[in-house]
C-alpha cells in the first residue's frame, strides 16, 4: 500500500490537465493497438527468444531484455503481452520526462511570472494543442518513440533508465547538503544512481557511454571533490556488481559478445560523410522535426550560455550546471558517436533513442517559445507529425498499400519477377502461419530441423515454431548457433524461404546435395496477398564450416 500511495503522490504531483491525460492516454491506446493488430518484428521474436532461454547474457546484447521478458514469454500465446512491458517503459518515460522539465524549471522563476519574451509561463488555461506540455507533445509526437513503444529493444529499456539516471545525478549536484557524506538521504541517492547505472550496464553496452555522461556532470556540478565523495564510491561499487553477469558469461565464452560489439562498431567499410549525413536526416524524420526547431529556438535564451540567463528571468538557486550542459552531456555523446558510425553503415535509428530522450527536457524550453511565437506554423509542424505518426501505423495495420501479382505469388525462391516492388510493411504479416505450417511440414515428412538463409528470418521462425530448432546457413556464429547449434554433415531440414527476401536454394559445394520445392504458402491480409513462403526439403549437408555460395545474397530482381 506505501508503494501505492507513493506512486499516486508522485502522479498527481505531475499537475497533468484534463488535455495531457487524453493525450496520454490517446497515445497508450494507439500502442494497445497496434499491439494486438500486427505481428512480432526481427527484433522482438529475438529478444522474446532471450526469455525463453534465460542466460546471465548473449551473443549480441547483455540479458536485462531477455530477463524482463522471461514472464511474458511464458504466458499464453499472445503478442500483446510481449509488448506489456515496452508501453510501460514508454509510459514511465513520458511522465519522468515531465518531472525532469519541472524539476529544471523550479530552479527558475520570472520577475512577474507571467512572460519571457512575450512567452507565458503557465498554460493551464489553454484548450487542445497549447494545453499539452512540450515535454508530453514530444514523446507523443515522435514515430520512433512510439514505434519503441510497442516493440521491446533494449533501448526502449534505455529511455525510462536515462530519464531517472538525469533526474537523480540533477537532484545530487544541485543538492544543497552535496559536500555531505553523512546526510543518508544523500548516500540512498548515490545508491539508487548505482542502481540505475548498473540496469542500463544489463540492457546495452552503449551504457558506457551514459556513464561517462554522469561523470561530466558530476565533474562539472561538484569539481574533483566529488572523488572524496563515499557515496561516488558507493554508486560505482553497486554498477560494477551489477554488470558482473556479463562479464562472467563473456570470459565463459571467450569475450564473444564484447568482439563482436568491436567489430560491428567499426563496420565493414569506410566512412563516408554521405552516410553520416543521411542518417542524421533519418533521424530528424524518424524522431519529428519538432524536437529540431526546438532546439534551435533556444537561442534567444542562450546568449550568454545559461537557459533563462536573460532577464526577467532570475534564479532562485542558480543549478551549478546548466541546463544545457547538463542535457547535452547526455544527449550528445552518444550522439556523435551514432552518427560518426553510421560512415561506415553499421548504426540504426533506434540506437540512437536514449539520446534523443535525453534531449526534450532541454528541447521543450525551445518550444515553449517557438509555440508562442510562431503559433501557426507551431501548428502545421504538430499536424505533419501527427499525420506522419497515424499515416504510418495505418500502413503498418494494412500491410502496406501493394501486393503480389499472379506471377510474383508463383515465384520460387532465388526468382522475382522484373516488376517486382518490396513492402516493408509485408514483413509484419504471415510468420505465425507460416511457422504452424512449418511444423506440419516437418512432423509428415519426419524433419526435426528448420532453416533459414539469413538470420533475420530465424527469430519469427524459431518464435512462433518453438520448440523446433532454427539453424541458420549463413553461419557467422551468432546466437542461433550457441541455442541450436551448426548443421552438421548430411543432415536435412525444411528450409522456409519469404519472397520478400528470396535467397536462391542452398545446393552445391559446402552446402546441401539437393533440395526441392514441396509447398507454397500465400500470405493474404485484407484481401490481398501481400507476400508469400515457399517450404522446401534440403538433404545432405556436405559442411561442418561456413557457408560460401551465391545463396549469401538475395537474388536481384
Amino acid at each position: 500500500m506505501s508503494w501505492a500511495l507513493a506512486i499516486k503522490k508522485s502522479v498527481q504531483s505531475l499537475n497533468l490537465n484534463r488535455v495531457e491525460w487524453g493525450c496520454f492516454g490517446l497515445a497508450l491506446a494507439l500502442h494497445l493497438l497496434l499491439s494486438v493488430g500486427i505481428e512480432l518484428s526481427p527484433d522482438e521474436a529475438h529478444y522474446a527468444l532471450y526469455g525463453l532461454h534465460l542466460d546471465w547474457s548473449y551473443y549480441d546484447h547483455p540479458p536485462l531484455v531477455g530477463w524482463v521478458q522471461w514472464l511474458p514469454a511464458h504466458w499464453p500465446q499472445f503478442d500483446w503481452t510481449l509488448r506489456l512491458i515496452p508501453m510501460m517503459c514508454w509510459a514511465l518515460s513520458a511522465l519522468l520526462l515531465v518531472r525532469l522539465n519541472q524539476t529544471f524549471k523550479a530552479f527558475l522563476q520570472t520577475a512577474q511570472d507571467l512572460v519571457m519574451d512575450g512567452v507565458p509561463k503557465a498554460h493551464e488555461h489553454e484548450t487542445g494543442l497549447s494545453g499539452v506540455s512540450s515535454p508530453l507533445l514530444l514523446i507523443s509526437l515522435s514515430p520512433l518513440l512510439h514505434l519503441l513503444g510497442i516493440a521491446l529493444v533494449p533501448d526502449t529499456l534505455l529511455m525510462p533508465l536515462v530519464c531517472a539516471i538525469m533526474l537523480v545525478s540533477w537532484r545530487l549536484i544541485n543538492a544543497r547538503n552535496a559536500s555531505s557524506v553523512q546526510d543518508q538521504s544523500h548516500l540512498g541517492a548515490w545508491c539508487m544512481l548505482g542502481f540505475l547505472l548498473g540496469l542500463a550496464g544489463l540492457s546495452k553496452y552503449t551504457a558506457v557511454v551514459m556513464a561517462f555522461s554522469v561523470a561530466l556532470v558530476l565533474f562539472k556540478g561538484l569539481g574533483f571533490s566529488v572523488l572524496k565523495q563515499k557515496g561516488l564510491w558507493l554508486s560505482v561499487l553497486l554498477a560494477s556488481f551489477m554488470i558482473l553477469p556479463v562479464l562472467y558469461w563473456n570470459w565463459l565464452n571467450h569475450w564473444i559478445s564484447f568482439a563482436y560489439q568491436f567489430g560491428h562498431a567499426s563496420g565493414q567499410q569506410s566512412w563516408v560523410f554521405r552516410k553520416s549525413f543521411a542518417y542524421f536526416l533519418v533521424l530528424v524524420l524518424a524522431y519529428g522535426p519538432l524536437l529540431l526547431v526546438g532546439l534551435l529556438y533556444l537561442r534567444d535564451r542562450t546568449r550568454s550560455g545559461v537557459v533563462f540567463e536573460s532577464k526577467p528571468y532570475v534564479h532562485l538557486n542558480k543549478p551549478r550546471v546548466s541546463v544545457e550542459f547538463f542535457c547535452f552531456a547526455f544527449g550528445l555523446p552518444i550522439l556523435i558517436l551514432l552518427v560518426f558510425l553510421s560512415g561506415r553503415g553499421s548504426t540504426l535509428p533506434h540506437w540512437a533513442a536514449p539520446a534523443w530522450v535525453s534531449l526534450i527536457p532541454l528541447v521543450s524550453l525551445g518550444l515553449d517559445r517557438f509555440r508562442w511565437v510562431s503559433k501557426n506554423l507551431f501548428k502545421a509542424l504538430v499536424y505533419l507529425q501527427v499525420f506522419f505518426c497515424l499515416g504510418l501505423f495505418a500502413l503498418m495495420l494494412c500491410a502496406g498499400i501493394g501486393k503480389e501479382t499472379n506471377e510474383q505469388s508463383a515465384a520460387t525462391p532465388g526468382l522475382r519477377s522484373e516488376d517486382f516492388r518490396g513492402n516493408p510493411f509485408a514483413d509484419l504479416f504471415g510468420w505465425q502461419d507460416a511457422a504452424r505450417v512449418a511444423k506440419q511440414l516437418a512432423q509428415i515428412n519426419h524433419i526435426d530441423t528448420l532453416a533459414v538463409t539469413n538470420w533475420t528470418l530465424a527469430s519469427r521462425l524459431a518464435w512462433y515454431a518453438r520448440p523446433l530448432p532454427v539453424k541458420v546457413i549463413q553461419n557467422h556464429h551468432d546466437q542461433f548457433n550457441l541455442w541450436f547449434g551448426e548443421l552438421k554433415p548430411n543432415e536435412s531440414v525444411l528450409w522456409v524461404d519469404w519472397s520478400m527476401m528470396t535467397f536462391s536454394p542452398p545446393v552445391g559445394d559446402a552446402q546441401f546435395k539437393s533440395c526441392h520445392l514441396i509447398e507454397q504458402m500465400p500470405v493474404q491480409h485484407m484481401g490481398r496477398v501481400v507476400s508469400h513462403f515457399n517450404f522446401s526439403i534440403c538433404e545432405s549437408w556436405q559442411s561442418q564450416g561456413d557457408s560460401v555460395s551465391s545463396a549469401e545474397k538475395p537474388s536481384q530482381p
